[in-house]
């Protein structure tokens, strides 16, 4: 992609993410004429205003012109990367070289052919530069679904090479007759979960940055992805406190410590006992003292005893129901 700050007007050639090339057009009409159908019905009319202020050298009305354009929320990846461009651009000519870095690595990161025109001033040709060495390359998105219970399921994004933070959000569509409805809305946390039939179910995702843009689409309604029916019954999964293992663990973990509270209660009972019959070599303190300690012993044994054969009741409980 050769991006040329001196044009005014741009036409997108090639679909498909990362896969755009750009060359100067003159007519601002054609702009959109040949941005994808129904995709930039507002962000395409204020990026030719945007690219007009620029030429006029009207500044701060170009720059809220590609901003409000991003805002809007309507542009897919190919028209993202001349949105971006061109706020990188004016943001550079404006002297704001971070807004300018962010804006060029953006172009960068959603197509791996967009650069600058040899003949772009240094002030701009120096945050791109700096945009290309903080960018990792193109961004790279994946999606797995798979089935948490027979009709839940939870669907996972990984990013890479995400370092200005596009991915925000996620929506998924769900085939429901003959039309694909909405199951998962903006969703900010990358792994949902929604529900399918047993029976199987098409869908597709849309991957988006903060206002809504489509940044990577994985399946479409015409070749959507598809969950397929699970090989077996999924048993539904239980929570830590609903298995037996835990109670099992503490039934084990109390009986070592009632073999250990009924061995101090034996050793206090017998050293007692001794002191008891040389009574003139003690005092009564010393006495009183082994009396608690053997008393406390006693309990700690039965208590932990009762704790253990409750914990194994629980636990053979889960494991037969």
């Amino acid at each position: 992609m050769v991006w040329r700050p001196a044009e005014r007007v741009w036409r997108l050639f090639g679909s498909g993410p990362g896969g755009a090339a750009w060359t100067a057009s003159p007519p601002l009409v054609l702009l959109l004429v040949l941005l994808p159908a129904g995709a930039w019905a507002g962000s395409g009319e204020r990026l030719a205003r945007a690219r007009a202020a620029l030429a006029a050298l009207e500044l701060d009305h170009a720059l809220y012109e590609a901003q409000q354009a991003l805002k809007d929320g309507d542009s897919d990846r190919n028209g993202l990367v001349a949105l971006y461009g061109t706020t990188g651009e004016i943001a550079a000519s404006m002297g704001f070289p971070d807004l300018a870095v962010e804006s060029f690595g953006k172009a960068l990161e959603l197509s791996g052919t967009f650069h600058l025109s040899t003949d772009a001033s240094p002030r701009v040709t120096h945050p791109w530069e700096a945009a290309r060495a903080k960018s990792a390359g193109v961004l790279l998105t994946t999606v797995q679904s798979r089935r948490l219970l027979a009709n839940e399921v939870e669907t996972r994004v990984a990013t890479a090479r995400d370092a200005f933070g596009l991915v925000h959000s996620l929506s998924l569509f769900v085939r429901r007759g003959a039309a694909f409805v909405p199951v998962v809305t903006r969703d900010a946390s990358l792994s949902p979960r929604w529900r399918c039939d047993a029976g199987g179910c098409a869908y597709f995702v849309r991957l988006e940055d903060r206002d809504g843009n489509v940044l990577d689409l994985h399946g479409t309604p015409e070749a959507p992805l598809w969950l397929s029916a699970p090989s077996a019954p999924v048993a539904a999964r239980r929570v830590w406190l609903r298995r037996p293992g835990p109670y099992f663990v503490v039934s084990a973990a109390a009986l070592v410590a009632g073999g250990y509270c009924a061995y101090r209660y034996r050793h206090d009972e017998d050293a007692l006992a001794k002191l008891e019959s040389h009574a003139a070599e003690h005092t009564l303190r010393e006495a009183q003292a082994l009396d608690r300690s053997r008393t406390g012993a006693y309990q700690a044994m039965w208590g932990t005893a009762a704790a253990g054969v409750a914990a194994a009741a629980v636990g053979t409980a889960f494991s037969v129901f």
